[in-house]
């Protein structure tokens, strides 16, 4: 049962990882006048999903903070959970 857990984690991660390939890097200018960039990992269909993702990048050290942000994405006519990484 661990093992096919650890498959589905890695599998899912996976799947983040190349939805957010095509994502463009946006950048912003920090509060301490440095740069901050951020990312937008993927989208997501519930709040949890883009919870769980942002937190296993932060705390596998890929990130130092993440964002979830409810967006409404035009091609698909709907809202999703976007999730940003700092």
């Amino acid at each position: 049962m661990r093992r096919v857990r650890a498959a589905a984690v890695i599998a899912s991660i996976a799947l983040g990882l190349v939805m957010g390939a095509g994502s463009p890097a946006q950048a912003a200018v920090a509060p301490s006048g440095g740069v901050s960039v951020n990312y937008q990992f993927g989208m997501y269909y519930s709040q949890w999903a883009c919870q769980y993702f942002g937190n296993s990048l932060v705390q596998g050290g890929a990130f130092h903070s993440y964002s979830c942000v409810y967006q409404y994405y035009q091609p698909d006519n709907a809202y999703y959970w976007f999730l940003y990484v700092y």
